[in-house]
């Protein structure tokens, strides 16, 4: 087993993946182990010891803390897995006598009981692992008994070797784990829904066999056939912090990597639009499941989140037809314990001004017209805007309302009517030219009915002489 370890140990990676995992933060504080001088762990961590044969070993040296336990107890475990040919036990002197302990069972193979912290620590510290074998397994296991009940533990490896002084290491270290539940924090732990939990392992030579164990306990093997493998405890336990590890070949397991498996409740996330009146609108959350929204009216997005889930609901298209803009209030938010319906998207129409230009303006008085209202007096040559802006998709039509005079001037305009489109409208034309009568005398006239047209039109009755 040691020449395995030290061969392939550093090469295998434990990478495990959720199906599916989803993260979930808890109040509750994982305990920490300690040895000093060579590791403390919030979670697990994996010890390799060499000791002499028959050596004895003791834990003065370990500890056990947790920041948000008071006077309540906590479980220790103490549990001896010993090799093919080891006749090592397990004692803890005087445990009965400690304040508050409660002894569940007390064997040379097996110690579990309650107390207190400050009961555990000294119960540890009188621990004795007496007679050390090659392959023996310890196990030093602390659970908080809170919800969800987080453990800490040291998992010791055994080598003895003849007349050699005791050395106490940290084995492979625990692996990182990739899946969606992972907090990404070394000290929180990692809370995971899940029907199953499949772990990657890497580092691997075709054939070997692979066995996923999980509080010391073998739950499935697997065979590699390349490099890498897949191993999945498919029942992962509820409530409970299950400590993962793997073996290959049956060697020295990695250190073990503790995963708190809980039920999280998740709630949907919507709201209301108000004052939709185009088409195409498009809302998100946390940058995906995108959601078009038709009408006004209440909306969720499909899916639920986790308790605990941030979540931020933006727009991802803005609707157009009449072209508007949606705002949305109350979009950013932790989903506590309850479904989010209070994220309101307000839209509103965007309004487009009718304008153009005017030349050629000589006289005063000039006024212009769209939609036969909306009046605006012109004063000069130049650029104009009407004072009311339209929505998009409306129609406008510009006309002169009054002339301008002095001097007396005829102002036409030219494209000045359409559909908006979704944009300003500032090609309207007005061209104003000054206006000159043409006229004479009439002489010799002595009936009546004399008619007189000019370029072809502009009939004038003329009733007598003189000048017209």
């Amino acid at each position: 087993r040691s020449t395995w370890f030290a061969a392939k140990a550093f090469a295998v990676l434990l990478v495990a993946c959720a199906l599916p995992a989803h993260a979930q933060f808890t109040d509750n504080l994982a305990p920490r182990i300690s040895m000093t001088g060579v590791s403390t762990s919030a979670r697990a961590d994996t010890l390799c010891v060499t000791i002499s044969e028959g050596a004895n070993l003791g834990f003065s040296n370990v500890s056990v803390s947790d920041a948000d336990i008071a006077g309540a107890d906590m479980h220790a475990r103490v549990e001896l897995e010993p090799g093919l040919t080891s006749n090592s036990d397990v004692l803890i002197p005087g445990l009965a006598g400690l304040p508050g302990v409660t002894i569940i069972r007390e064997q040379p193979d097996r110690i579990r009981f309650d107390a207190p912290l400050s009961s555990i620590n000294a119960a540890i510290a009188a621990l004795q692992y007496r007679s050390a074998g090659d392959g023996d397994m310890l196990e030093i296991i602390v659970d908080d008994l809170q919800l969800p009940s987080l453990s800490t533990e040291f998992l010791l490896h055994v080598t003895t070797q003849a007349s050699v002084p005791t050395a106490i290491a940290r084995c492979l270290p625990p692996p990182d784990l990739r899946a969606a539940s992972d907090t990404g924090e070394s000290a929180s732990d990692d809370i995971t829904a899940a029907a199953s939990i499949a772990f990657d392992v890497g580092g691997l030579i075709a054939g070997d066999v692979v066995d996923l164990i999980n509080d010391g306990v073998t739950i499935a093997q697997v065979t590699a056939s390349g490099t890498t493998a897949v191993i999945t405890d498919p029942a992962p336990a509820r409530d409970v912090t299950g400590l993962y590890a793997v073996s290959i070949n049956g060697g020295l397991a990695s250190a073990a990597w503790s995963v708190a498996v809980v039920d999280v409740p998740a709630f949907s996330v919507g709201g209301t639009v108000s004052g939709l009146l185009g088409s195409g609108l498009v809302l998100q959350i946390n940058g995906g499941n995108d959601l078009a929204i038709p009408a006004n009216g209440a909306f969720a997005f499909s899916g639920a989140l986790f308790e605990g889930s941030a979540y931020t609901v933006s727009v991802l298209q803005q609707p157009s037809t009449p072209e508007q803009i949606c705002e949305i209030e109350n979009a950013i938010g932790t989903v506590v314990d309850a479904a989010i319906t209070n994220v309101t998207v307000v839209c509103e129409t965007l309004g487009f001004a009718i304008g153009g230009s005017v030349t050629g303006l000589a006289g005063s008085g000039l006024v212009l017209r769209n939609n036969g209202g909306d009046d605006l007096p012109i004063s000069a040559n130049g650029g104009f805007t009407f004072p009311t802006a339209l929505l998009d998709g409306s129609d406008f039509a510009v006309s002169v309302a009054t002339q301008p005079g002095g001097p007396a001037q005829l102002c036409a305009v030219t494209q000045g009517s359409g559909t908006l489109a979704g944009a300003n409208v500032s090609s309207v034309a007005v061209t104003c030219a000054n206006t000159y009568t043409v006229g004479g005398t009439v002489s010799g006239l002595a009936g009546s009915g004399l008619v007189l047209r000019n370029n072809g039109g502009d009939d004038l009755a003329v009733a007598g002489n003189g000048s017209f």
